[in-house]
């Protein structure tokens, strides 16, 4: 169906499963995430995805979360799906396990920095300190 799409249209033609996509040919993901970062200079991209479409919008991110079926390179900052249990539950807890350690990771860089030029009351500079060695 697809080809059959393509031949009737000089958009770009991309299945994806049970439905058929039509983009104009210079417009992917990966491009739509470069003009936004140019726009907006985010501090950090997360991006998230399951079919072909998706490949150019997480090679484009600073952190990816890919399906384990989709066909893509790996690279560092990508992050796989094992295939165990529902993606979109997998993802939100890798997101939310990455921010709560970069949390602590500027908590801690806030505590060694300050620790002598303010007063922070002894159990949470005891509490601060435990868990910031513990973590880094």
């Amino acid at each position: 169906m697809a080809e059959k799409c393509q031949k009737q249209t000089s958009l770009r033609v991309e299945p994806s499963g049970r439905k058929i996509y039509f983009f104009p040919p210079k417009l992917t993901k990966g491009a739509a995430l470069r003009e936004l970062r140019r726009r907006f200079s985010p501090r950090k991209v997360y991006a998230a995805g399951d079919t072909a479409i998706d490949t150019p919008l997480l090679a484009a991110a600073d952190r990816a979360f890919a399906a384990k079926t989709l066909a893509m390179e790996d690279a560092a900052h990508i992050r796989r799906h094992t295939g165990e249990g529902v993606f979109a539950e997998w993802l939100l807890g890798e997101i939310l396990r990455e921010l709560t350690e970069r949390n602590w990771r500027t908590t801690c860089m806030w505590y060694r920095n300050n620790r002598r030029r303010e007063h922070v009351p002894w159990h949470k500079a005891a509490n601060i300190k435990t868990r910031c060695s513990a973590r880094i």
